[in-house]
């Protein structure tokens, strides 16, 4: 694995964290709109992989009915918390931007492996 594809993973998996956690009055985008919209993002992927019964039935209507309906967004929220989706999810960020940050770590020292650096500084910055 390269460090690339660390961050790019470790990026992606970010925003459909954010999209649903974001606190930031800032973010952008409506909170929960990958849900609302449907989209096969990487928080429902691991909550239909983890879930069972009735939350398995709860989160597999939301790609079937075409989204889930922007008032039940903090209960989705909730699922998964319950869950542990979003713990593992936070964990799987970090794990990457580790993973990015040491093999980052292990280029010759010059002024390109220190913006790096700070780029993965940066952008696990935002997940706090």
């Amino acid at each position: 694995t390269t460090a690339g594809a660390q961050l790019g993973r470790a990026f992606q998996i970010q925003d459909d964290y954010l999209d649903l956690m974001a606190t930031d009055p800032n973010w952008g985008k409506p909170i929960g709109g990958d849900l609302v919209q449907a989209k096969w993002a990487y928080l429902l992927l691991h909550t239909l992989e983890v879930a069972q019964g009735e939350d398995h039935a709860w989160f597999a209507r939301i790609h079937a009915g075409g989204g889930l309906d922007p008032a039940l967004v903090d209960e989705a929220r909730t699922r998964m918390e319950r869950l542990g989706v979003i713990d593992h999810v936070r964990s799987r960020i970090l794990d990457d931007y580790a993973s990015a940050r040491t093999l980052i770590e292990a280029f010759e020292p010059t002024a390109g492996r220190d913006g790096l650096l700070a780029l993965v500084g940066r952008m696990q910055r935002r997940l706090t």
